[in-house]
């Protein structure tokens, strides 16, 4: 939905984004494009912008970055082909901020990508070597934007939460994780510093975002 509540944008199988009038249902505009299969859209930079996520419905993963202009629903060209598993925005809405796995290794990459020119503006891998689940389904921020919190399935009903501090300098580094028995999208951010997580046997748990530690856990 669009802040006003007047509008809806919606992702399809069958074709590019379309937006609806959210008051009288009528399809208000269609994306111009072949791409099919967008499972997350969201609006970006004041509302100008359309961006999400296409697959080719075989294979979700890894699914291409893809842009549009609202007004005129022409994709916006990109200098180069962006994959990513999922991504979130910037306060402002300007940057994007994506993770997905590394091409090479079992590691994760997480980026940030500047909207208003098309610029990756900084990108973090973890160690190549160091195994956190499966592809990253789940991203968040904290308010201030400094730490990006990255689920991970692992195994049948388990998530590793991966955290990226993203004022680092380092493109390489050993970000802390912690494992909880939740589905990746059952936690919200309290503060910079907190994050609360509810698992599949109905606890709570509260827990350090710098440091992935346990905090408290209410049954």
């Amino acid at each position: 939905m669009t802040p006003n509540g007047k509008y809806a944008i919606v992702g399809q199988s069958q074709g590019p984004p379309q937006i609806w009038d959210a008051v009288n249902g009528q399809l208000v505009s269609s994306m111009q494009g072949t791409s099919s299969h967008c499972g997350k859209v969201a609006l970006a930079c004041s509302g100008t912008l359309l961006v999400g996520l296409a697959s080719d419905g075989i294979d979700a993963q890894p699914c291409v970055l893809q842009i549009w202009d609202v007004n005129t629903g022409k994709p916006v060209q990109l200098t180069h082909q962006i994959k990513c598993a999922t991504f979130a925005l910037s306060n402002n809405s300007n940057n994007l901020i994506m993770a997905g796995n590394q091409k090479y290794g079992r590691g994760i990459s997480v980026g940030i990508l500047d909207l208003n020119n098309s610029e990756l503006t900084k990108e973090i891998k973890s160690d190549t070597n160091q195994s956190y689940g499966g592809t990253p389904s789940f991203i968040t921020l904290t308010p201030d934007e400094r730490f990006a919190i990255v689920g991970c399935p692992s195994g049948i009903a388990s998530t590793n939460y991966v955290v990226f501090d993203l004022t680092t300098q380092q493109e390489l580094v050993q970000p802390p994780t912690i494992a909880l028995d939740s589905d990746a999208k059952c936690s919200i951010v309290l503060n910079n510093d907190q994050m609360v997580t509810g698992t599949k046997s109905g606890q709570l748990v509260l827990w350090d975002i710098p440091t992935c530690q346990r905090l408290h856990t209410l049954n």
